[in-house]
């Protein structure tokens, strides 16, 4: 019986997300790779928006497809609302109903200190991190209101918490998509729509490999209480979690993924 109630489990764990259809935005690598191919393997349909890595995205979603999932790729400069909604529509035409929006897109800004910060960089973050999500919730949000079923998920960063000397105009930012965040769970949580965020710290995705030196990664690590860094996948185990029933009874988690660093004040 032990055994059968385990493969029951396994199961349904496998499916935490049939009848859902996702659409994860800068989809196509590192932390959106690992959650768009999250999502297939626990049974969404998933559209990966990009902007510029079309190959990428339509290879992705071809391995979906090659898999036995629902996978599409679709373009859009998120900055431009109306090529916003015109590529959330060609989702929902090949997919359904979007029931799960992923606000992955970002932008990096090289850190510069206060001082000699331009306002041009301050608007480039606001641009790539906050207007991005802005057009894209606000792509997705009608349809959801209308069914009273959704969920939107934020990806902010334990910055907001823990600022670093040069990162002031990420730190804005982030900070000003938390704000929208805590708003929009006030807003439409009477409405089903559950709104969460998840603050990666320094996730081992294949840009911070190639760019942060092992020795910068080693002496972070060792300062967290797991002595571990997050991978990309454990990162898209917790947006699995919050966009399925399991997190349906909470709107506005707000979970750090830095192995403990902001929580416990390592």
């Amino acid at each position: 019986m032990a055994g059968v109630l385990c493969l029951a489990s396994e199961a349904t764990m496998a499916n935490l997300l049939n009848n859902t259809t996702a659409l994860v935005t800068a989809g196509t690598s590192g932390l959106g790779r690992a959650f768009s191919t999250a999502f297939a393997e626990h049974g969404a349909a998933v559209a990966i928006h990009y902007r510029s890595d079309r190959d990428g995205a339509l290879a992705l979603a071809e391995s979906i497809r090659a898999g036995g999932g629902r996978s599409v790729a679709v373009h859009a400069d998120l900055r431009d609302a109306e090529a916003t909604r015109a590529a959330f529509r060609e989702a929902e035409s090949a997919l359904g109903p979007l029931n799960v929006l992923i606000n992955n897109a970002s932008v990096y800004v090289p850190p510069n200190p206060v001082e000699t910060l331009a306002w041009d960089e301050m608007q480039t973050e606001f641009e790539g991190s906050v207007q991005t999500a802005f057009n894209a919730t606000k792509a997705a949000l009608p349809g959801m209101l209308e069914r009273r079923n959704g969920r939107i998920l934020f990806l902010i960063g334990t910055m907001v918490q823990r600022p670093a000397s040069g990162y002031a105009a990420h730190t804005a930012g982030k900070g000003a998509l938390l704000a929208f965040a805590s708003t929009l769970a006030k807003e439409a949580g009477p409405r089903g729509i559950r709104v969460h965020c998840i603050s990666p710290g320094m996730a081992l995705t294949p840009n911070v490999l190639a760019a942060v030196p092992l020795e910068a990664r080693e002496a972070l690590r060792v300062k967290t209480p797991t002595r571990s860094l997050p991978t990309p996948e454990e990162l898209a185990g917790l947006a699995v979690f919050l966009a399925s029933p399991l997190s349906s009874s909470a709107t506005l988690l707000h979970l750090n993924a830095d192995g403990g660093l902001a929580d416990m004040g390592a």
